[in-house]
């Protein structure tokens, strides 16, 4: 009887330890809002591949925009290539975090602004799904939408 109280209570704390080893503390918002900044201070000196770097690199990859949705890294750089030829059309980009939600220790949802300062600006919204990985923080998917004025 007591030999199998033992078994129990060891596997009760092996249990233990082990969800506890796959907890831990979501991802801190100022790490987030360092990829904002990262992908930022890129566009504004043209570098789109700089602003591509935080998203993931593969297939996996998911962007939602105007023209619905693009599947992988190098297709989306080639549609912000496309979109944003020169200086001009990529214009001045700013970021405003709205609002973060961990999904566990190693995703978040952000949730945030933009706005293009240009000839003509654009201001819009943004969701990504955003994943720690080996090589850190990663966009597995953005959905990005321009705001219209109401007509």
């Amino acid at each position: 009887m007591m030999r199998r109280n033992l078994r129990v209570v060891s596997l009760l704390v092996l249990v233990s330890a082990s969800l506890g080893a796959c907890t831990g503390a979501p991802i801190p918002q100022a790490e987030l809002q360092a990829v904002l900044d990262t992908q930022r201070e890129a566009w504004n000196r043209g570098d789109l591949e700089g602003f591509m770097a935080t998203y993931e690199h593969g297939d996996e990859l998911g962007f939602v925009g105007a023209s619905g949705l693009t599947r992988g890294w190098e297709q989306t750089l080639a549609n912000y290539r496309r979109g944003y030829p020169d200086a001009a059309s990529r214009g001045r980009l700013d970021f405003e975090l709205l609002s973060v939600r961990p999904l566990g220790a190693d995703h978040a949802i952000v949730v945030g602004r933009y706005h293009l300062e240009r000839a003509e600006p654009a201001d819009g919204f943004f969701t990504l799904l955003v994943a720690r990985t080996a090589d850190g923080l990663r966009i597995l998917h953005d959905h990005s939408s321009e705001s219209r004025p109401n007509r």
